[in-house]
């Protein structure tokens, strides 16, 4: 379902004119068509170690560098608008001289800045006007670096086009239908790779929003899933698997969720890194009221995860109402990530087993013969809770209130929250259950309807 001024914000796309396409894609800098002008005593610019991008590196000793491209016809393109966009990263900012982009009409022998980086380090996408150049001919676009030490300047898809940044939604694709929030469970595997209509695929080109071939949302409608944590099926994002195409590429599923009545206030779900870097634009968990104004919830991957080990699934557990949004109503939920390589390969975000509910639940690693602490979060003030666990599986297990995550049979604990609606509890581990994995998630009864936590996954020490 797309919305009237999401419509009006894509049909400019459709006959877009491009003027300059360049990825640094071929490991070769300056690449085929640009030129290097470099005043310094340095190498200049150079590609990364791993390609896929220009850089000019954090070289001791003087640098004055200018990177250019092409000659544009841009007047006999008769374009009404004329925009470069372009990503780039910063390192040690705090020692940079000058970073600019600047433009030419004598091939190099006298230029013209346009834009000045004044920001500090990590990754950013800039959009600039170049409506003043709409009636030139032969302009090259100059990416000049000059300092003596340290900071380093990253480029990657140089674009110039006829197309202003998009200033309505970002995903073009959302859900048609409304699924209940509170209490909801996706582990992927019911759908079996069949989108139902309260979810949306969006595997789109980073810069022009455009369904990308190469951008990889996939939740087994595309091809099998490679490492889930539960079952046969996951979501999955990044570059398509095995893909030597390598650009950025921007991928979200987006959940139509319908909180009307209220309660739903955590979100969980197992996350998994494949090499994912912090890279410009839309990375992790996203919530909008209307499909057009999204507010990011807990920062980007490396800040929602704590770093984890690559390739190993964790748990991640968020407040939705440290967003601020009213969510006692329909609302759009989005995973999103934005970035470069193959899914699993130096690149990429696994999401499986993903729940929301009106309690949370942490379990602190458990180490067999030892205590854990075991939180519980969102209760009604001195509310009982039940604790459920299990070593025999993930479940489901039907119960009067419900599906719980938890396999039959199960032991239970018996747990008390303060007046603040939270538990703390410290509770043993059996020395026996060392190497076992267990199912864990809890209760709350009020006023004969149960309210369940997400489930946690983990294995004894």
């Amino acid at each position: 379902m797309l919305s009237a001024p999401l419509l009006l914000a894509l049909a400019p796309l459709l006959s877009q004119t491009v003027l300059l396409d360049e990825g640094f894609d071929t490991g070769v800098v300056p690449p085929s068509g640009w030129a290097e002008d470099n005043l310094g005593a340095t190498i200049g610019w150079e590609p990364d170690a791993v390609g896929g991008r220009a850089v000019h590196d954090d070289f001791a000793g003087f640098s004055d560098a200018y990177l250019r491209s092409p000659d544009l016809d841009i007047a006999a393109q008769a374009v009404s608008e004329v925009w470069l966009h372009f990503d780039q990263d910063q390192y040690w900012s705090y020692y940079r001289d000058l970073n600019a982009v600047e433009l030419s009409l004598d091939g190099g022998l006298s230029y013209t800045p346009v834009y000045i980086e004044g920001g500090g380090d990590g990754a950013s996408h800039v959009d600039l006007d170049l409506a003043a150049w709409l009636a030139f001919d032969g302009v090259s676009v100059a990416f000049h670096y000059s300092g003596d030490f340290a900071n380093e300047w990253g480029l990657d898809r140089v674009v110039v086009d006829d197309q202003a940044p998009p200033s309505a939604a970002p995903f073009p694709h959302l859900p048609s239908t409304f699924t209940p929030a509170l209490g909801y469970f996706e582990s992927f595997d019911s759908i079996a790779g069949s989108v139902p209509s309260h979810m949306a695929v969006n595997a789109l080109d980073h810069l022009s929003r455009l369904d990308d071939a190469e951008a990889w949302c996939n939740i087994g409608q595309s091809g099998t899933c490679l490492l889930p944590y539960s079952g046969s099926f996951n979501l999955e994002m990044g570059l398509r698997p095995g893909s030597l195409a390598y650009h950025n590429v921007s991928n979200a599923l987006i959940l139509g969720l319908d909180g009307s009545g209220g309660g739903t206030r955590w979100l969980a779900f197992q996350v998994m890194d494949g090499g994912e870097e912090d890279g410009p634009g839309w990375d992790g968990v996203y919530l909008s009221p209307d499909g057009v104004n999204w507010q990011a919830l807990g920062g980007n991957w490396s800040s929602l995860h704590g770093g984890a080990e690559i390739l190993v699934w964790n748990e991640v557990l968020l407040d939705l109402s440290s967003s601020g949004l009213n969510l006692n109503r329909p609302f759009f939920l989005a995973l999103a990530q934005t970035d470069n390589y193959p899914y699993l390969d130096n690149d990429g975000i696994g999401i499986d087993d993903l729940s929301l509910t009106k309690l949370g639940l942490q379990v602190d690693p458990l180490i067999a013969g030892a205590d854990t602490t075991v939180r519980v979060y969102g209760a009604e003030a001195d509310a009982a809770i039940t604790l459920a666990f299990s070593l025999v599986g993930p479940g489901p297990t039907s119960t009067p209130y419900g599906d719980a995550q938890v396999g039959s049979p199960y032991r239970k604990v018996n747990l008390l929250a303060d007046a603040n609606g939270e538990v703390q509890a410290l509770l043993h581990v059996p020395a026996w259950m060392s190497g076992s994995p267990v199912w864990v998630q809890v209760l709350e009864v009020q006023r004969n309807k149960g309210f369940f936590s997400n489930a946690v996954m983990e294995i004894i020490q």
